[in-house]
């Protein structure tokens, strides 16, 4: 047998102690390791850690503080079972089915309404399948409708898009005849540069001759007043005359002896006679004059009124023709842009139509795909925090059905 000296004996048992501490230790770590996984694992997530062992005495434990935030999901009955009432002109009408607004016609660029509109549709739930606290999958039933509710507005959207598919084949044929008109007022406006200015001037000549004739017709009253007011002056001079004559004839009558003068008295009386019928006249006349002139009166100023009408006609026209003469020449000078602006018009209504048929139809397809057998199941996995909606509600749009802890949105924080 070896002998061994005792001190080395003594450093090799210190050695194998050393050992055993070491081995101790990786034991120790290694078992820390695996309850921190195992914990971590009770939570549908692994947290990997690495630590470098390193020799010598163990000064610390391996336990770690930290936190685990769970996240929330929110489902929200979000389909739109609203009235479709389109986003072009042509827009649905009371009685579901479309009408051409003035916009589509030639020259004028359209009023575009706004899409979408409020609606009374609702859906009513007829039973709720889950509670607060139930943990569920996604997928599971969450609530039942009514057949009578679900029936109902799934008609209306196949309304809505029949509806839309009639306004649809509306905007086809506008745009069939805008193509047709739009040519038509392309072909007349390349023509109005020959004739704008012989339109223009015929016009202002009209107007003219209209100003001229009344014209005429004012002087022609002025001087019907004139010469009748001069023969009134002249007649009544007449009458002043006869007057005076038959004031002397009266006189030399009655100073006259009949019987020593007869022949002077008979003279006398009949030159009275005379003068006497000569006035009468002259009064009869210079009435009629003055009703005459007051005639003529009125007849001169309705003249006035007619040629200063005349006069603004003319002017207003002629501002009116030279606006419709340069439009003319704009439209003549613009011809093809006139005509491009007007089939842009027409194919974006016809666009916007097929647009709103489209969304029409996917609003249903939507609906059958989240209504399945009246029954919308859940979105999401996870324990239902509350459930917002109960047996008798209704629902409309952008309502919440329930929220719940959804464990794909799980953050750890160490």
């Amino acid at each position: 047998m070896k002998h061994i000296e005792p001190k080395k004996l003594i450093g090799k048992l210190k050695q194998v102690k050393e050992k055993r501490k070491q081995m101790i230790l990786l034991f120790i770590i290694i078992g820390a390791a695996i309850i921190v996984i195992v914990a971590l694992s009770k939570e549908d997530k692994t947290l990997y850690r690495e630590s470098q062992v390193i020799k010598g005495n163990l000064a610390r434990g391996v336990t770690e503080s930290g936190s685990v935030d769970v996240g929330t999901a929110m489902q929200v009955f979000d389909l739109d079972i609203s009235a479709f009432s389109g986003s072009g002109n042509f827009a649905f009408g009371m009685d579901g089915t479309g009408s051409q607004s003035s916009g589509m016609m030639m020259g004028m660029m359209p009023e575009v309404s706004d899409s979408g509109s409020t609606s009374d549709r609702q859906l009513e739930i007829e039973q709720v399948y889950v509670v607060a606290g139930q943990e569920i999958e996604a997928g599971t039933p969450i609530l039942k409708l009514t057949q009578e509710s679900v029936e109902e507005i799934r008609r209306e959207l196949s309304r809505d898009i029949t509806d839309a598919e009639l306004v649809y084949q509306q905007a086809l044929t506008a745009q069939k005849q805008t193509k047709t008109d739009a040519e038509g007022e392309y072909r007349l406006n390349s023509l109005y540069a020959d004739y704008s200015q012989a339109e223009y001037d015929e016009t202002v000549s009209t107007l003219t001759q209209a100003v001229e004739k009344a014209q005429e017709t004012l002087a022609e009253s002025e001087k019907q007043l004139a010469d009748a007011q001069e023969e009134l002056a002249e007649k009544e001079a007449l009458l002043a005359e006869e007057k005076k004559v038959l004031e002397n004839a009266l006189f030399t009558a009655e100073g006259t002896d009949k019987e020593n003068a007869l022949y002077w008295w008979i003279i006398a009386w009949q030159t009275a006679d005379e003068a006497q019928e000569m006035a009468d006249t002259l009064e009869d006349e210079i009435k009629q004059l003055k009703e005459d002139i007051e005639d003529y009166s009125e007849k001169k100023t309705e003249n006035e009124t007619a040629l200063a009408m005349a006069n603004k006609e003319l002017e207003s026209g002629e501002i009116t023709a030279r606006g419709e003469r340069d439009k003319r020449n704009y439209n003549a000078e613009n011809a093809q842009e006139i005509y491009d602006i007007a089939m842009e018009q027409s194919a974006f209504e016809a666009e916007t139509a097929r647009e709103d048929y489209e969304k029409a139809v996917g609003k249903r397809e939507e609906f059958d795909s989240v209504i399945i057998e009246q029954v919308i199941s859940a979105d999401n996995s996870g324990v239902i925090t509350e459930v917002y909606v109960a047996a008798g509600d209704y629902l409309t749009g952008n309502m919440d059905l329930l929220s719940l802890n959804n464990y794909d949105e799980v953050t750890i924080t160490v």
